[in-house]
């Protein structure tokens, strides 16, 4: 029942967080408007970001979206962030006032040497 809840607030669409569409021809296009503090933006952090060099190097989805947030030239991220993910596969929740509400993830880094040898899965997902 929560689950169905859940869903109903769900909406999938075909474009990314920031509201953008990439054309066949590489141009970016504006399909909706950009989130606020109401909507929840999931960023696909990666650790070493988050962890060691901020926010400024990151490129891709997370990039785009430290930019919007206005932290792209910062140092590191807040305080809570940083504490609260140390490991793969943790999230935190940050409210960047005035602008968005940011779930940070960190995700496996399947080309570690921890998902080598053992998981044939990861193997074959870097083939």
């Amino acid at each position: 029942v929560e689950t169905e809840a859940f869903h109903k607030h769900v909406k999938v669409v075909p474009y990314g967080v920031l509201g953008a569409q990439r054309t066949v021809d590489r141009r970016e296009i504006s399909r909706a408007e950009k989130p606020d503090v109401r909507t929840a933006v999931v960023d696909p952090a990666g650790l070493i970001y988050i962890q060691e060099q901020g926010p400024g190097p990151a490129g891709g989805a997370a990039g785009a979206i430290y930019s919007f947030l206005g932290i792209k030239d910062h140092d590191e991220f807040p305080h809570d962030v940083v504490a609260e993910l140390r490991n793969e596969l943790g999230a935190k929740l940050h409210i960047y006032r005035g602008k968005a509400t940011v779930i940070h993830a960190i995700g496996p880094d399947l080309k570690s040497e921890h998902y080598k040898g053992e998981n044939k899965l990861a193997e074959k997902a870097l083939t």
